[in-house]
């Protein structure tokens, strides 16, 4: 735009309420499940496509590297994903898409990052030109995907690969940018560094940048969008972190798991399904599902 147990349904629903100014629409979210990778002390989903599986990263108890994971929608997982090479020592699921399309990125114990796309088993290594360090975070249904680089000589950037074509990313005064997720009309979501603080911004196919995207006051991050121009990811209100809701071009809301603090949302689904994590303790992440509901006032 842009998975132990078993997963359960939860009876619990919080409701966070924003009335649009033209039509007066009431956002509601529902958990509907919350899981972790069988055997982990943390599990970060990152994506969710529209049949509801959901990809991310797990620590396994005892371990300080990450694996990637599946999550189906039956509530079942895959095996590990790790990429191949007996130099890799970390794999993390970024993004799947409606074509099966796994996106990610993997280190080795030479320092070195790589994005990858895996499909029906086979995985293809995406490097930007010149870097040690290449970070893909969103991918659509045509294969178009962003993300950003650190070259050799420790510049970097973010980008867009469309149609084949690199475009680079850009937002005026930042001091980094950071692509999180690209819908199928080419709208691409993500945030930027001030020296202040952090902000969202969305950019439409045309280039056109809308920003700063922000609840006042605090920081906004935003990891994830969907094709009806719904967005999510993360808030600071300075006492603590949420996630966040956005629905273009004005409505911010938060949501918060139940029983959960350091709440990320990462992922959305045309169909309003939301996949994110956030733990009780620092020591336990949790990953969750919620849908979210637009009711326009009678």
């Amino acid at each position: 735009m842009k998975r132990t147990s078993i997963s359960f349904p939860a009876i619990l629903s919080l409701a966070f309420f924003a009335m649009l100014a033209q039509g007066q629409t009431t956002y509601t979210f529902k958990q509907v499940a919350k899981f972790d990778y069988p055997g982990a002390k943390a599990t970060l989903a990152a994506g969710i496509d529209s049949s509801n599986n959901v990809v991310g990263a797990y620590i396994p108890e005892g371990a300080v590297y990450a694996n990637g994971f599946e999550r189906y929608a039956d509530g079942t997982f895959s095996a590990p994903i790790i990429a191949p090479g007996d130099d890799v020592i970390q794999t993390l699921a970024t993004a799947i898409n409606d074509t099966g399309t796994i996106a990610g990125v993997y280190t080795t114990n030479l320092g070195y990052t790589h994005g990858f796309f895996l499909k029906d088993g086979v995985y293809t290594v995406f490097d930007y030109p010149g870097a040690y360090l290449t970070m893909i975070q969103g991918i659509n249904d045509a294969g178009d995907f962003v993300g950003w680089y650190i070259l050799l000589d420790q510049t970097g950037g973010a980008f867009a690969s469309i149609g084949g074509n690199l475009i680079p990313i850009a937002i005026p005064n930042s001091t980094y940018v950071s692509p999180s997720d690209i819908n199928n009309q080419g709208e691409i979501v993500g945030w930027y560094n001030t020296p202040n603080n952090s902000i969202s911004f969305l950019r439409e196919s045309d280039g056109t940048l809308h920003y700063p995207i922000h609840p006042r006051p605090g920081s906004a991050t935003l990891f994830g969008t969907n094709d009806k121009k719904y967005s999510v990811g993360q808030t600071y209100d300075g006492t603590g972190l949420h996630g966040l809701f956005y629905a273009a071009p004005s409505t911010l809301v938060t949501y918060d798991f139940p029983n959960t603090s350091y709440v990320q949302l990462t992922g959305i689904n045309d169909a309003g399904f939301i996949c994110g994590y956030g733990y009780k303790t620092t020591e336990v992440t949790h990953s969750c599902i919620v849908r979210v509901h637009a009711e326009s006032a009678q």
